[in-house]
């Protein structure tokens, strides 16, 4: 396949290999600013949220579902470049581990933390870096299922668009708000909306207790997630599986807050605990 260009072009000539070197590449797709959604359901999301579709594979031995037969038949009539796979090619290129044979190359859609989007309401996920792409999907799809607004990613450690994120969110990258922000980003949208960031401090040693971090222990002791107001303008601070919370995430919080654990636990996976404390800013938001 000609790689597509982030003008949204590409030839009419595809080509299967190409096509999967996108979803396996961030290079590529960094470069191109597309990505891959495959199978019928994250086709449609991404129709039913205005992708448009730059290219399609399809396979119609593995396309046994009527309504992904069709897709592929208004795909095609509507002018969307095509190429078919044979069942090996796709198995073999398919990241699935069971090909409904289709797939698509739609472009990324970056949003804008400044935008205007209710800010009296809104709900950022914020991200510096998460090392599963698994965890990053189901973050990504709970802050949607929770009503948040979208995800604000520190720097570009996090790809929402690998696909084995894309297919953790199940469809829903396509109907949240991203946005790459940095600091300045950040502390512009605090001014602005009145708005606050928490973190979320994982360094949990015992039910009642927590891992000093001398820098921030007097100015940000951490409180029971229960105890503070999600109402306001809120930005959920959310750190990596290892080490939790970055310097520089610290750095951006008013508050931290920590998530009551039995003896012996010291940590919750960061998309069980993203989840804790999306669906508590959602019970405060819409009791």
């Amino acid at each position: 396949m000609t790689p597509l260009g982030a003008e949204g072009t590409t030839s009419r000539s595809l080509d299967p290999e190409r096509f999967f070197a996108l979803a396996r590449d961030r290079t590529e797709r960094e470069r191109t600013q597309t990505f891959v959604a495959e199978g019928t359901r994250f086709v449609h999301s991404a129709l039913a949220h205005g992708f448009p579709v730059l290219g399609l594979l399809h396979t119609p031995e593995l396309l046994s579902d009527p309504s992904g037969q069709k897709l592929v038949r208004v795909l095609k009539r509507s002018g969307v470049p095509a190429c078919r796979a044979s069942v090996d090619e796709f198995r073999t290129l398919s990241l699935l581990d069971e090909p409904q044979g289709i797939a698509v190359v739609v472009p990324m859609r970056w949003g804008s933390i400044h935008a205007p989007f209710r800010p009296a309401r809104s709900l950022w996920l914020g991200l510096d870096e998460i090392r599963s792409a698994g965890n990053l999907g189901t973050m990504l799809r709970t802050a949607c299922a929770a009503g948040a607004t979208g995800a604000a990613l520190l720097g570009n450690a996090v790809d929402p668009f690998d696909p084995r994120c894309v297919r953790a969110t199940m469809g829903a990258v396509f109907g949240l708000r991203l946005a790459r922000v940095d600091d300045r980003d950040i502390t512009a949208w605090q001014r602005r909306t009145g708005g606050r960031v928490v973190g979320a401090d994982g360094a949990v040693s015992s039910p009642c207790g927590l891992r000093p971090h001398s820098r921030l222990r007097s100015a940000k002791s951490p409180s029971d997630y229960r105890r503070i107001s999600y109402r306001a303008p809120i930005l959920l601070m959310l750190g990596c599986e290892r080490r939790g919370l970055s310097p520089r995430q610290r750095a951006l919080c008013d508050a931290l807050v920590s998530i009551p654990m039995r003896e012996g636990i010291d940590s919750l996976n960061v998309a069980a605990a993203a989840a804790v404390l999306l669906y508590e800013a959602h019970r405060q938001r819409e009791p």
